[in-house]
């Protein structure tokens, strides 16, 4: 409990005993003082709700210490009570208010009216005080509104750009994917033009599908729902994966894509390959984006940090760099170096959040190392590459990346001549384009245009295998399925949606399913996938 403090000054200690001991509660503190000059060495120190003043003292009597308080800032506005054994003084009565006096107390002092009048002072700067601290706390939650507010201002701000940003990323592809269908349309175009107009509708396609997969990911980040499925994977094969897959853009830009080891290095790690090259695919081809000419370095360690071993990559280019200001808005969602960014550039200006966020996730981190104007940058990516059996000299890890994978076997193109499959779709355009593919790998195919229909022809005819399409009117592909299942029907059933999420696959297998296959389809999955099921179930036939 906050006690309130009053001040007692008479040049008598006997008086201020009395008086004292008249006012003495659990809620006030008093001090007391035998001069003006010991009364001023209080306030300075003090801050007190009341006082109470003989007027009658030597040296400095109490009018001439109630003019001092009034003269300064820090006891202008305390109230004072003149204490006087003087009745008839009329004068020096108007003399005490004149100098700020609130009050008299005339001796010999009654009890209850002392105490009721220091009362009334007590509770009146007790509820002032209550309000004062009321006001602060309404501030300070004016303030976080205001800062919420300008938050919550910048974040719709920064949505509305992204979004506008977002409109230009997706349609930029869309467009050369509707034009160069249209341009396949004319007969007056010779195969290889034809073939130029395929490979630009199957590259723009991918462009279309990598910023969907961005805008998921965010989401589930944001939603705390992603995960790492860490399992043991070899890093020269996430090495040679990243020369494949970056090799051609260095080269086309006439850039050198170096990759190279400060120290030993392991062979196999812990981790999840396809989180940990989405995280290096995303920071070398940010670096080779923004690299005009030079070299583009990768830079691989391992290192203990804190007593933890850490699997470090570095990414070096010699590209347009950033300024502070631009350095300080990475790793922001919705955010790029700055407005004319994705003008030049392109990008939704997500990859390095979600990049931050992934190497999180796989227990490291993704900062900004170096970066200069026109000198280029350093990122700098981390990971706990889990429990390491071995190391070997890294330039021989580097070395083995850059040979050739060797061929295990040679893999034919997936037949499925003899397979009678199901394919059930709403969406017209998808039943004649998987129908297509599969029949051209020698498939015999039948489709339901719903669930309903799907569930009706699987129990009226034989089939080796249905594709089953979740989301469908009326009956969908979940319904349909338990459905299948609850009659005893045993032949495989894949999913197909356009769903993405881990919990969707983990629904697709609780009502019945076999697989899952996101949209779009992966042709060379689809056949391998129908080929594993279909001979699975042979092989249960024959047992």
């Amino acid at each position: 409990m906050t006690r309130t403090k009053i001040l007692l000054v008479d040049d008598k200690r006997e008086n201020l005993l009395a008086l004292e001991s008249l006012i003495a509660a659990p809620d006030i503190e008093i001090l007391t003082a035998l001069s003006g000059n010991e009364a001023l060495a209080l306030l300075l120190d003090h801050d007190f709700a009341l006082a109470l003043l003989d007027v009658q003292m030597p040296h400095m009597d109490g009018f001439e210490l109630a003019r001092l308080m009034r003269s300064a800032e820090r006891s202008r506005g305390i109230p004072v009570i003149f204490v006087t054994a003087s009745q008839n003084s009329k004068s020096q009565v108007f003399e005490g208010y004149e100098k700020g006096a609130v009050d008299y107390l005339l001796k010999p002092l009654h009890p209850h009216v002392v105490r009721s009048k220091v009362r009334t002072f007590v509770e009146l700067a007790q509820k002032s005080k209550d309000l004062q601290e009321k006001n602060a706390t309404l501030e300070q939650k004016l303030r976080e509104i205001a800062i919420l507010h300008e938050a919550a201002e910048a974040a719709s701000r920064a949505k509305s750009r992204f979004l506008a940003n977002m409109s230009h990323e997706i349609r930029t592809p869309l467009g050369a994917v509707l034009g160069f269908a249209d341009l396949l349309r004319s007969p007056l175009h010779s195969d290889e033009d034809k073939q130029n107009c395929i490979t630009a509708i199957s590259r723009n396609g991918k462009v279309l599908l990598k910023i969907i997969d961005d805008v998921l990911d965010l989401a589930k980040i944001e939603a705390d729902r992603i995960e790492a499925e860490r399992s043991q994977v070899s890093l020269v094969e996430i090495l040679r994966d990243l020369r494949t897959v970056h090799s051609y853009k260095a080269n086309e830009k006439g850039l050198q894509l170096e990759i190279k080891a400060t120290t030993d290095l392991p062979l196999q790690i812990w981790t999840d390959p396809l989180r940990l090259k989405q995280i290096l695919n995303n920071m070398i081809g940010n670096a080779l984006k923004f690299t005009e000419r030079g070299r583009v370095e990768l830079i691989l360690s391992c290192e203990q940090i804190c007593d933890e071993t850490r699997l470090k990559f570095l990414i070096k280019d010699t590209g347009c760099g950033l300024t502070a200001s631009e350095a300080g808005r990475l790793f922001q969602p919705f955010m790029q170096a700055d407005s004319s960014t994705s003008r030049r550039y392109g990008g939704t200006g997500l990859g390095l959040v979600i990049s931050k966020e992934l190497a999180s996730l796989l227990g490291g981190d993704v900062i900004l190392s170096e970066s200069r104007p026109g000198s280029g940058s350093t990122f700098q990516v981390t990971i706990d590459p889990g429990r390491i059996e071995s190391k070997i000299d890294g330039q021989a890890v580097i070395k083995k990346s850059g040979e050739s994978a060797p061929e295990l076997f040679h893999e034919k193109q997936q037949r499925l001549d003899g397979l009678r499959i199901l394919l059930a779709d709403d969406a017209v355009d998808n039943r004649q384009l998987i129908s297509r593919l599969l029949k051209l790998a020698g498939a015999a195919v039948e489709t339901a245009n719903d669930g309903r229909e799907a569930v009706e022809k699987a129990l009226k005819n034989s089939y080796d295998i249905i594709l089953m399409d979740i989301q469908m009117p009326g009956t969908d592909g979940y319904q349909a399925t338990r459905q299948l299942r609850e009659q005893g029907y045993k032949k495989p059933i894949i999913a197909l949606t356009a769903h993405a999420m881990k919990e969707e696959l983990e629904r697709c297998l609780k009502a019945g399913c076999d697989h899952h296959l996101s949209k779009p389809i992966d042709y060379q999955k689809l056949l391998a996938s129908i080929t594993r099921f279909a001979r699975r179930r042979e092989a249960e036939a024959f047992q």
